[in-house]
């Protein structure tokens, strides 16, 4: 995916599911000619609080069993590219119980919020 957009358009936002783990991190910045942009280290500095979208220790969503595994994971991910782009926040949504009720949330993985600010061109194709 990051190969093909990058090829379309100078100023890309790849966000959703990517199921990654942490040892892929390098890998996939420096994909497509690299300059691949994570959200979350450059909004945060890398805030721990703010770090996984997937806490089946604590999110219950699936019933935790005798084959469960329960772990944290960043499976959600947000990267931007291009010299217009700039990642100014990341934040999680849907990270607490619903109705306060303990392990009852509306997914197993929280929703991650960004926001990406388009600095001025000086290109008019824009």
């Amino acid at each position: 995916i990051m190969q093909i957009i990058s090829q379309k358009c100078s100023n890309c936002i790849l966000i959703g599911d990517l199921n990654m783990r942490k040892k892929e991190d390098q890998i996939v910045e420096c994909l497509a000619g690299g300059g691949w942009i994570d959200v979350w280290k450059e909004a945060t500095g890398e805030d721990g609080k703010l770090k996984f979208s997937w806490d089946s220790r604590t999110n219950l969503f699936h019933e935790p069993g005798p084959n469960s595994f329960q772990f944290i994971a960043r499976f959600d991910r947000c990267y931007v590219r291009g010299n217009e782009l700039a990642a100014t926040r990341f934040d999680l949504i849907g990270n607490q119980p619903i109705d306060g009720k303990k392990g009852d949330y509306l997914s197993d993985h929280y929703g991650i919020v960004v926001t990406v600010g388009v600095r001025p061109s000086s290109s008019s194709n824009i």
